[in-house]
């Protein structure tokens, strides 16, 4: 008889489903192979749930609501049991139509039975396509769930949520992002539904942009004396866009915040991709652009900020005249804030034709970069500086549009690099700063994309998201010549313009050249009248002894004629 098999460690079993943890079909073929591995591959297959609710076209009797969860199970067959391994749950309406009453209720009903099952959650996150009210009956489960399962983490995007009621109602959250979110029409309905409100701290504000009406509505309710929330504790801001009102909601939250504070992350690149764009619903005045930015931006920063996330556009105007004022607020902010440990700058120039122009990219900006150079260098808690020259390499609303698989201006890219570093010469000496440039191919905001770069470690000359949002990493590029014309009427030239250097260098190389082939030519050329002087010389004696050879003929005939 064989001796049993001795038992795999855990710890062997761990770490091979670790590895898994991104397979789900063969995570699920596992589970159902053993049961050792039953409970584990079910924790890391349900570890993420994302759940999506989707009114079909009425056709007939109302349809019954779709609701497609990820990965790919029948929301019925998700037991209590399962759903205590759920650690972070996505729910997203998507209601392609007007929606009836029926498919409300029945959506309402199958979401708060899911609801009450859960049992901890991490993260929530709540997004919506349609600017309608959330039934008052979801919302009040909602809250009931954020209190059951003690979610430190909430999103908001897009809907109709009452997000005022959180700093109320909701003393377990430490983070939140509001973004894009309207004002709740159904507020007393939903009060009644609720109870009376139940002190906590926020120890993250995540993203403020775009439509502010969500955000201040939830930050004048974490003011007021109902409130069980605080910014006593606040560590970190981040925001998204400017708008007219966002720096006075940015500078009172500061002023208010603790000693705690420390990261502000602030991405003035405020526009949306057109499918996420949702101005027409508003009535928000428009966006200050940067060329503005120094006539309002009057941000202090607390004293105990350690970290900037900054990004920019370079604004240039119809004379084609640079702007850099944001730097001059960056510059001003390091100045008087000695306590800065990390700076991440994403400069976003405009398209590759118009900034065409070699190291010229940076001419206007020199005297501003060489103040932020030395406000840099006399920071002496600075231990990192990046850089990121951001540029997106599709353009949807041009028909020769350039789609970057496996070819890239590198050598632009590159000039522009190189041309940014020689104006922080300081910072650069003193190995505090990396730059790098970034091409994202899909309307990501740079910020975000260059976050995720250095938080996995992307090192090198630049950085390439594709379309899918995936780095690539290791690409050998073909080089490819920049020829778009824009409707301005900038128009590039069809090959990649030289470093302004290089093309002295090739100018002189080039006269060199013209030089010595002027002086071959030269030589050439006397030596050709050399020979051809012979030529003639031989020619005019051939000639010559032809007419000795007659005259000597012609005397012969007249003796023989004698």
């Amino acid at each position: 008889m064989l001796p049993p098999l001795p038992e795999t460690p855990p710890e062997v079993i761990d770490l091979i489903l670790d590895h898994l943890e991104d397979d789900t079909m063969t995570l699920k073929s596992c589970s159902l192979a053993s049961s050792l591995f039953s409970t584990l591959c079910q924790k890391r297959i349900f570890n993420r749930l994302s759940i999506t609710v989707q009114i079909p076209e009425p056709s007939g009797p109302a349809p019954n609501p779709i609701l497609r969860i990820w990965p790919g199970v029948p929301m019925d067959s998700i037991t209590t049991k399962i759903a205590h391994f759920i650690r972070h749950l996505h729910l997203e309406l998507f209601m392609a139509y007007e929606s009836s009453p029926n498919n409300d209720v029945i959506a309402r009903d199958r979401l708060v039975a899911f609801f009450r099952k859960l049992d901890k959650l991490q993260s929530f996150s709540f997004s919506a396509r349609l600017w309608t009210d959330i039934l008052p009956d979801l919302v009040s489960a909602c809250f009931a769930m954020f209190n059951s399962t003690m979610v430190p983490k909430i999103t908001m995007r897009r809907l109709c949520f009452p997000t005022s009621l959180i700093a109320s109602y909701c003393p377990h959250i430490k983070e939140i992002d509001i973004l894009d979110c309207e004002r709740y029409t159904k507020r007393e309905e939903l009060l009644s539904l609720l109870g009376p409100p139940p002190v906590g701290y926020v120890k993250y504000i995540d993203h403020i942009g775009y439509t502010l009406g969500g955000c201040r509505e939830f930050y004048k309710a974490l003011k007021g004396p109902q409130s069980c929330l605080s910014l006593d504790r606040l560590k970190s801001l981040r925001m998204t866009g400017l708008r007219y009102g966002a720096l006075d909601l940015a500078a009172d939250i500061l002023s208010n915040a603790g000693p705690m504070f420390e990261h502000l992350t602030w991405s003035f690149d405020d526009d949306p991709p057109e499918w996420e764009s949702w101005e027409f619903f508003t009535t928000e005045p428009p966006r200050v652009y940067e060329a503005e930015i120094a006539e309002v931006m009057a941000l202090r920063l607390p004293e105990t900020t350690r970290w900037l996330d900054l990004g920019f556009n370079i604004y240039i105007d119809e004379f084609g005249d640079d702007h850099f004022e944001h730097l001059e607020w960056l510059c001003t902010a390091v100045e008087c804030r000695n306590s800065t440990e990390g700076i991440t700058l994403v400069l976003t120039p405009p398209d590759f034709p118009i900034v065409h122009r070699g190291n010229e990219t940076w001419d206007n900006g020199r005297h501003i970069l060489s103040r932020l150079d030395r406000a840099l260098t006399a920071c002496d808690t600075l231990r990192r500086f990046s850089v990121f020259i951001h540029y997106n390499w599709t353009d949807t609303d041009n028909d020769a549009m350039l789609y970057a698989k496996d070819s890239l201006p590198i050598k632009f890219l590159n000039r522009v690099v190189e041309g940014f570093r020689r104006c922080l010469p300081r910072v650069q000496e003193k190995g505090l700063m990396t730059v790098q440039w970034l091409v994202t191919e899909r309307q990501d905001l740079g910020l975000n994309v260059a976050l995720r770069a250095l938080e996995e470690g992307i090192t090198g000359a630049g950085v390439h998201q594709d379309f899918n949002g995936r780095f690539k990493v290791n690409e050998v590029y073909t080089e490819t010549k920049v020829s778009l014309v824009m409707s301005s009427g900038w128009a590039s030239s069809s090959e990649d313009d030289e470093d302004d250097e290089d093309d002295e260098d090739d100018e002189d190389d080039e006269d060199d050249e013209d030089d010595e082939e002027g002086e071959d030519e030269e030589e050439e050329g006397e030596e050709d009248d050399e020979e051809e002087g012979e030529e003639d010389d031989e020619d005019d004696e051939d000639d010559e002894d032809d007419e000795d050879e007659d005259d000597e003929d012609e005397d012969e005939d007249e003796e023989d004629e004698e």
